[in-house]
């Protein structure tokens, strides 16, 4: 190969990479542009509360109770 081919060769690298970087940037640019804001955190101090000093009759949910239907088979 010639040199100039080489040179030619090596110019075109640059410029692609060039370009490549270049679609990094804006592409970078466009999602910091179309980014949505964090919302702001709740306020805690508004709001009225209750206390109860009762507790309740029953459970609120009812406590589980599996069907156990295996038997022990392991050396024990």
């Amino acid at each position: 190969m010639s040199r100039s081919c080489l040179t030619n060769a090596a110019n075109v690298r640059r410029i692609a990479a060039a370009i490549g970087a270049s679609a990094l940037v804006a592409m970078g640019a466009a999602t910091v542009a179309v980014a949505q804001p964090a919302p702001l955190a709740p306020r805690i101090d508004g709001g009225a509360t209750t206390t109860s000093t009762a507790p309740p009759t029953a459970p609120l949910t009812p406590s589980a109770s599996p069907v156990v239907k295996a038997t022990f088979s392991g050396k024990g």
